[in-house]
């Protein structure tokens, strides 16, 4: 079994969310828009993105339209990347729980093939 060890130091909080979401998503396979990986860490930074300050914030950061981030939240929904509750939109559990200082991520990839 092979092991390797990679760190990055980021100095903001939004690239790393994306290199995560990057990595994730890439090991299972689903490619993002740049726009779905944008909206995908904001929400993990931010918490949220229904609020108008988030909304507003987002357009700032990211020079976008208001159509742009529902076409494209709806596009997350639908892959079942984002879930709603409570009238709240949050990046489904399975792939992300909290954005922290220091993340590890730990992949465990196998071929299949049984060992002889």
């Amino acid at each position: 079994m092979a092991n390797i060890t990679v760190s990055k130091k980021y100095g903001d909080d939004y690239k790393m969310a994306q290199s995560y979401f990057r990595v994730i998503l890439g090991v299972l396979g689903q490619d993002l828009t740049p726009k779905e990986l944008e909206i995908l860490s904001f929400i993990a930074v931010r918490g949220n993105i229904l609020t108008t300050k988030a909304r507003y914030d987002f357009k700032d950061l990211y020079g976008t339209t208001q159509s742009t981030i529902n076409n494209t939240l709806v596009r997350l929904k639908k892959r079942k990347l984002l879930v709603k509750r409570e009238g709240k939109i949050f990046i489904n559990p399975e792939l992300f729980s909290k954005m922290e200082d220091t993340m590890t991520i730990n992949i465990t990839l196998n071929a299949g093939r049984k060992e002889d």
